[in-house]
Parts: structure tokens; sequence; C-alpha cells
């Protein structure tokens, strides 16, 4: 699964080829990007498509942040995806509570 989501990411970056030199990079993005969402509470599941997206998502908007080709501050979408993921993981555990 990593070198799909390397895979993906370059692709979301339009890198029509992923150069090695890059491969380590774009992990290190995942690799923060999925360390920065299950600090927000959330429980990936990287075989499910919309887990995998989010994460590919947000490790872009971290590429593109610190190279200054995007805003710092994250984008309404991705904000929303996040709470979009958050408030369905919540409610689907107090729903196995009831």
């Amino acid at each position: 699964m990593a070198a799909d989501m390397l895979n993906l990411l370059a692709a979301e970056l339009d890198m029509h080829s992923l150069p090695r030199q890059r491969e380590s990079q774009l992990q290190t993005y995942l690799d923060v990007a999925e360390s920065r969402i299950r600090k927000k509470g959330i429980t990936l599941d990287l075989t499910d498509t919309e887990d995998a997206h989010l994460l590919v998502e947000y490790a872009a908007w971290l590429f593109r942040r610190r190279r200054q080709e995007a805003s710092k501050m994250m984008p309404e979408y991705l904000r929303l995806d996040i709470n979009d993921r958050l408030i369905s993981e919540k409610g689907r555990v107090c729903d196995d509570e009831l």
C-alpha cells in the first residue's frame, strides 16, 4: 500500500513520474500527515479509499504549504473533510455504545 500512496501523492502533486530522490521526501509527508490526522482522534484505515484519499490530500497540502505554493491556512475543503471524517467516526462509537 505504501507504493500506492506514494504514487497517489505524486499524481496529486502533478509529478508525472516519481523521481527516486523524491520518494523519501514524499513518504515523510505521508507519515507526518498520518500522524497529524491520528492526533485529531481519527483512526485511519488505509485500505478504505476515502481514508487513503484524506491522507493524500493532507500530505499534498503539507508539501505545497512548505514550498509556499499554498496558503499556510488549511484549505476549507480539507478542514471539512477532516471534520466530516472525525464526526463520522465518533458517531459510530456512540451508536455502538447504545
